[in-house]
């Protein structure tokens, strides 16, 4: 009868330690769930896509390459992103821009339904990027930096004074006198009369002509332009001429 009795009470506490063990790994397992819901925003998004989002073609690569004619088609509504808690989200571009509503696809991912193009933008906590699709073409964004002049975009003005003054340096006029720079070629109208880089410098006469330029290495070269008028719609279509001048930068 006792040994009976201590095997009926060896079981009690055997079933005792198994429920409190399958309740401590009940916790151990909830946790981290009670964890990763708290970094979610109100929206559903994960509270790392939160914050100021710059396209990288705009202050990296035009800067890097010294070019802009080849990121001008992104330049126009998705240079910018706002992402906070809400459910809606701020997007500027050079021509468009203004409070977008999001669909959100998971924690990482989200769309805007009510643009034609359905484009797809995904975090990734690996890069700190967030990679935007359309289709077959990839957009990359990654947060502004304290540097980062952001006021430029969707100011044509601002635009234009930024990149003349990244681009057209002192340094590559100390041996030749620099030209009189007014305007460049920056995307803002919706026709495109240039395909490739183009400079506006103002010659002896006052008269504006446009230029296309071209950095190789440390040389700045800039050619002469011919253009005919598009019978249709009236503007000119431009074309690479000659070499007019070359400046080396001077180190």
């Amino acid at each position: 009868m006792k040994k009976y009795n201590l095997v009926i009470l060896s079981l009690f506490i055997l079933s005792c330690a198994s429920k409190k063990h399958d309740a401590i790994l009940s916790d151990s397992i909830a946790k981290p769930d009670t964890e990763v819901d708290t970094l979610l925003m109100r929206n559903g998004l994960s509270e790392k896509l939160n914050g100021q989002w710059i396209n990288t073609t705009l202050l990296d690569s035009t800067l890097i390459k010294k070019e802009l004619y080849p990121w001008i088609g992104q330049f126009y509504d998705n240079l910018y992103l706002e992402i906070t808690d809400a459910d809606t989200i701020i997007i500027k571009g050079n021509m468009d821009g203004g409070n977008t509503n999001i669909k959100i696809i998971d924690r990482n991912s989200f769309t805007f339904l009510e643009h034609v193009n359905h484009p797809v933008f995904s975090y990734s906590p690996q890069t700190d990027l967030i990679i935007e699709k359309i289709g077959n073409t990839e957009n990359i964004f990654r947060r502004v930096k304290s540097e980062d002049d952001i006021d430029i975009v969707g100011n044509e003005e601002t635009f234009n004074t930024f990149f003349i003054g990244q681009f057209f340096t002192d340094d590559y006029f100390k041996q030749k006198t620099k030209p009189e720079i007014v305007d460049i070629w920056n995307g803002f109208l919706t026709y495109t009369p240039f395909t490739f880089d183009a400079v506006a410098i103002k010659n002896k006469q006052g008269k504006e002509e446009w230029y296309a330029w071209k950095f190789k290495g440390d040389t700045l070269e800039l050619y002469n332009t011919t253009y005919v008028e598009d019978k249709e719609f009236g503007f000119l279509i431009y074309k690479i001429g000659t070499l007019k001048d070359r400046y080396i930068k001077n180190k």
